[in-house]
């Protein structure tokens, strides 16, 4: 069931960006590319107790446009997730790359260039029970993210830039898989 979410999310990314009839290359040699993502989540119900679920995740990167159209970089990833009186924190951080699609045509307000990218990144996790008897536990690990993304031309150096992402996560001996829709801003700085 999970390989098949993936290859439904990455496939559906992949189309989207085949059918983005203006997807023109604005991602050029020497090109800085700042770009923050925001995620928000609350589950309720029957499945989750009587106390909901919420997750926030703010993921801050930086790129530089090695080639035309791809650029490498790095990544941060903060998360914070509650429910009753449990508590989670996480922070991950590695290299990350980006990959744009498109022509040699420059950018305009309006035009869309679809990207794809991936990172690994290290991994460490705090969780408070809420029960001042315990102690706080720390966990570390490994992820590896594979995302697609769209990038919405406001301007011709800002850029609206949802982003469908999955994680491959390994910690401590388990391994389990998380899949995340966000939004951010991203700058390109020539």
């Amino acid at each position: 069931m999970k390989w098949r979410t993936l290859v439904l999310s990455m496939t559906t990314v992949a189309v989207l960006g085949l059918c983005a009839t203006q997807a023109d290359a604005h991602v050029q040699k020497t090109t800085w590319i700042l770009q923050g993502n925001a995620s928000f989540s609350s589950s309720s119900g029957d499945l989750y107790g009587d106390d909901a679920i919420t997750t926030i995740t703010l993921a801050p990167t930086i790129h530089y446009a090695i080639i035309d159209k791809l650029a490498i970089g790095g990544t941060l990833n903060f998360g914070s997730s509650s429910q009753g009186d449990f508590s989670s924190s996480s922070f991950m951080l590695g290299p990350s790359m980006r990959y744009f699609f498109g022509g040699d045509q420059e950018k305009h307000m309006g035009g869309i260039n679809p990207y794809v990218g991936g990172g690994i990144m290290l991994r460490s996790e705090s969780f408070d029970d809420g029960n001042p008897a315990t102690n706080e536990e720390t966990q570390s690990g490994s992820a590896i993210q594979l995302l697609g993304g769209v990038a919405f031309y406001l301007s011709n150096t800002v850029a609206l830039t949802p982003e469908l992402s999955v994680n491959l996560e390994s910690m401590e001996g388990e391994s389990g898989t998380t899949i995340m829709l966000g939004v951010g801003l991203a700058g390109f700085l020539h």
